[in-house]
């Protein structure tokens, strides 16, 4: 087996270290440390949460209340979600960044991935909490507040038991949690998740005022027929990158938000075979699922092509799922890409053997998307 270099110099958050679960319920907390186990030295990364899910339980109920009588409930065949799909560190960030900036969509904010059910007292918590939050992500640099579009698989996170997104806090478990909960082999947990995940888009628009919603989630990559099912009127914007980029910056993100994040007891050394992996099943099954879907349902894209030309890659992706491209948006896209261009990425070596290593196990995505093994950033 080749060795796999690992960069092990830890980078934390520069503020206040605050874990997500801070906006799970009591019960979802209880159920999901009793199912995966904490490991005695991260007990302490608990206490808040725990707290905070005893305080704030009554709020929970009224949040759903009030959820219940504000208007008419969306039925999921009425919904239009946008996804973004593709795996980690592929651009999908930067795409739905540019996407939400289109106001004939609604998303869902930060605040609401980490309190989903926190509603009723959104403008004081973030009053309270913003200004001690790190103002940029772990691994990149990329700009963050509490107002900006998030992924959708935090606040499942943080509904329940029934996400992927708890492999962040029990690494050991993300095998298990990757059949749960993305290839859905149980039927009980895959109608758990669907319950879960209706409801949350239903808030989606109804906080939004908006049916058309755009949508970020990884982990979607591998659901396209689950997501077409619950959905009939979903399109889906698949990103690409050259995998030795995403292999190096997977890589790196993992290894600085597990040791903010985990509950378990999780080597960096692991890392890299998890990711490689995850890599694989992600993108095989997401390759076996494509094929039902037609040309004015789903676009892939080259993270190159949205770096180079961001502008003409969104009217290209406009135009062949047949959507709606203003003039506002246009002067929007422009307006935040200046305030996006002296933005660095960074740039990490690629030892050799990783790199053989990449070529044998990930050798269909290379050619699958046209990709020389020399490339790296």
């Amino acid at each position: 087996m080749h060795t796999i270099h690992v960069n092990k110099k830890k980078k934390t958050f520069s503020r206040l270290r605050i874990s997500p679960l801070i906006g799970m319920s009591l019960t979802g907390l209880i159920q999901l440390v009793s199912r995966h186990g904490v490991h005695p030295p991260y007990i302490k990364k608990l206490m808040l949460p725990l707290l905070l899910a005893f305080l704030t339980t009554p709020l929970r109920l009224i949040d759903r209340m009030r959820l219940l009588f504000k208007g008419q409930k969306l039925k999921g065949k009425d919904l239009e979600p946008l996804f973004i799909i593709g795996h980690w560190r592929s651009g999908t960030t930067h795409l739905h960044n540019l996407l939400s900036l289109d106001t004939q969509r609604g998303y869902m904010d930060t605040f609401m991935s980490v309190f989903p059910e926190w509603d009723t007292i959104k403008t004081p918590v973030k009053r309270f909490i913003g200004p001690l939050l790190n103002q940029t992500r772990p691994g990149d640099n990329v700009r963050i507040s509490l107002d900006h579009p998030q992924e959708d698989e935090f606040a499942l996170n943080n509904l329940g038991i029934h996400s992927y997104y708890h492999f962040m806090y029990f690494p050991e478990d993300y095998k298990k949690l990757y059949e749960n909960y993305v290839s859905f082999a149980s039927s009980k947990k895959k109608k758990a998740w669907i319950k879960n995940y209706v409801y949350l888009l239903q808030k989606i628009a109804r906080i939004s005022g908006k049916k058309q919603l755009i949508l970020k989630n990884p982990v979607n990559t591998a659901r396209l027929s689950l997501l077409t099912e619950l959905f009939p009127k979903a399109k889906f914007i698949f990103i690409h990158r050259h995998p030795v980029d995403v292999y190096l910056s997977t890589v790196n993100f993992y290894t600085q938000l597990f040791a903010e994040l985990n509950l378990q007891n999780f080597p960096s050394e692991d890392i890299p075979e998890l990711v490689i992996d995850v890599y694989q099943k992600l993108l095989n099954d997401y390759l076996q699922q494509k094929e039902s879907l037609p040309a004015h349902q789903l676009i892939e894209i080259s993270y190159d092509e949205l770096d180079t030309s961001p502008q003409a890659t969104v009217r290209q992706i406009y135009r062949q799922l047949k959507l709606n491209y203003s003039g506002a948006f246009d002067a929007s896209l422009k307006k935040y890409l200046h305030t996006v261009a002296a933005y660095k990425k960074s740039q990490r070596p690629v030892s050799p053997d990783t790199l053989e290593r990449l070529r044998s196990d990930w050798a269909f995505a290379f050619e699958e998307w046209n990709y020389t093994h020399e490339r790296q950033t």
